[in-house]
């Protein structure tokens, strides 16, 4: 049994392990297989969106784990480069997609996480944009809306 952490989230498992003969050396040297999903206790759910998952996360199964085959040194956020092809992560929206909230989105390493002011939609930013983008009113936290009670499904709709 083996226990993952996501933002807000824990999951504990029961996987299968076994030996991978001769991987190359960016590659772990275990193959991992879900066998099932024992307690999972979150605020979101961390699903893969399209079989991909956010930045430093790879599929196993229903849910998203930290990719170990990154090294010792993964974490959320991290960027991993395997045979000089940096893996595919999901960009903000998809990972709203994959039932992260806004407020727990993961950046991949070197951007920073803005939200839009008039809506609240995240998004990952390069650090030389943040002054300019607060200048135009993004902010570097969840701004506050008031909630009119009103129900309007026709105003988030595309």
């Amino acid at each position: 049994m083996k226990g993952f952490h996501f933002p807000k989230e824990t999951h504990q498992i029961s996987v299968k392990t076994t030996d991978v003969e001769n991987p190359p050396t960016d590659a772990s040297s275990k193959k991992y297989k879900l066998i099932e999903i024992i307690k999972q206790e979150s605020t979101t759910d961390h699903i893969p969106y399209k079989k991909t998952c956010a930045p430093g996360f790879v599929p196993l199964g229903e849910i998203c784990v930290l990719n170990d085959r990154c090294g010792s040194g993964i974490y959320p956020g991290k960027v991993c480069v395997m045979d000089g092809i940096e893996q595919p992560y999901l960009k903000p929206l998809q990972q709203g997609n994959a039932g992260i909230s806004a407020t727990n989105i993961i950046c991949a390493e070197g951007l920073k996480q803005m939200f839009k002011s008039h809506n609240g939609s995240p998004a990952c930013i390069k650090p030389q944009s943040v002054n300019s983008l607060k200048e135009r009113g993004w902010q570097t936290f969840m701004p506050i809306f008031a909630c009119t009670l009103k129900y309007a499904p026709s105003m988030w709709s595309g």
